[in-house]
């Protein structure tokens, strides 16, 4: 109920900085709007605003100072945060993502595996990014295709923190159980402790929902080869490993996960690239085929069709005949005309027979 009375104007001024521009989003603990950065007029910012009365005002603020410590491409850097001067609003100012979530691109169109298989990796180094914190790790728990957004160049940004946590060893169960249902661990449901290997799980579960066509994995209880028959062997094996219920059969960390998606690609390619070169092979033997077609004598001359000839003498001859035979200067004026003809006409032929190579 307190999300229904955030409602900021068209050019509100907050913090005599960020000017409302319009209403941008809204999640489950927050509203978001787009705002100019009136010191930086080039700049745009994504301002979360939750209300201080609601239940998880706590997550927010959390988010606010987990974020203020993180920097790295995939993740929305933080430029602010404050309250507003009655205390009843917490503002978060970020950056804002020009792109569309994961949930809406595999709606709008079709998903190939190798895209995929990029997408997958690049959530593998956000998430090392985060694990290998110093000098405690951070758990996400909140990986889902909606969490994820991707701009024009298919590079992805992980958003909403609200419900990250910092691990810490010695602690033996999360102070809240919370993560969304069909993509959370099953130990964010019970008295344990979240770690590297929740996430792992997290994404395990949001490729078999996005392969299965929006089918959740511990739901469905079917391998996902009988979503997707093609998959290949290591992948599938991968996969079931990663949302096991059990923390201890999942992979140690994503980088392992990383590295066996990174492995699948290059045999893929490799694959491509001999499928590629067969294809070639097959052009060229053809092209041989029909260059070797074309006859040469030994002297490296063209070897003229026997009938091309024949057609030439009957030709010369059919002159001869019709024409009295001359003497003197006439015989012999006759004789240089004709073999000027046949050599006109064998250098055509000659001619001829080269385009044809050359088209070849």
């Amino acid at each position: 109920m307190a999300l229904q009375i955030i409602e900021l104007k068209e050019k509100e001024i907050l913090r005599s900085r960020y000017e409302i521009i319009r209403f941008h989003a809204q999640g489950g603990m927050s509203k978001v709007y787009l705002a100019r950065d009136l010191v930086k007029p080039t700049l745009q910012w994504a301002v979360k605003v939750t209300h201080t009365s609601h239940p998880l005002f706590k997550r927010i603020v959390q988010e606010a100072k987990i974020l203020s410590e993180l920097d790295y491409p995939a993740i929305p850097k933080i430029a602010d945060f404050f309250t507003s001067n009655d205390g009843q609003l917490f503002y978060l100012v970020q950056e804002f993502l020009d792109g569309r979530t994961l949930l809406s691109f595999i709606k709008e169109e079709p998903l190939s595996f190798a895209k995929l298989l990029d997408f997958s990796v690049q959530i593998c180094d956000c998430l090392a990014y985060l694990h290998n914190m110093k000098p405690e790790p951070i758990v996400y728990r909140d990986l889902k295709p909606g969490n994820i957004i991707v701009n024009e160049n298919n590079q992805i940004k992980l958003v909403d923190f609200g419900i990250a946590r910092k691990f810490r060893e010695e602690q033996l169960h999360d102070t809240v159980k919370i993560g969304t249902v069909g993509f959370a661990a099953p130990e964010q449901f019970e008295r344990k402790q979240t770690d590297q290997r929740t996430d792992i799980f997290s994404l395990g579960a949001m490729l078999y929902y996005i392969l299965s066509g929006g089918k959740y994995v511990y739901i469905a209880q079917k391998p996902i080869e009988n979503f997707c028959p093609d998959l290949p062997k290591e992948f599938v094996n991968c996969l079931n490993k990663m949302v096991q219920l059990n923390p201890e059969q999942r992979p140690n960390s994503i980088n392992d996960v990383k590295l066996c998606f990174l492995e699948i690609a290059e045999q893929r390619e490799k694959n491509e690239a001999i499928i590629i070169r067969k294809h070639e092979g097959k052009e060229e033997e053809m092209i041989s085929g029909q260059i070797s077609s074309l006859s040469f004598e030994e002297n490296g001359k063209p070897d003229i069709p026997e009938q091309l000839i024949s057609d030439i003498k009957a030709g010369t001859a059919k002159k001869q005949s019709a024409k009295p035979e001359m003497i003197g200067k006439g015989k012999h004026k006759h004789q240089k005309s004709s073999l000027i003809l046949l050599s006109i006409v064998l250098v055509s032929a000659i001619i001829y027979v080269a385009l044809l190579f050359i088209d070849f």
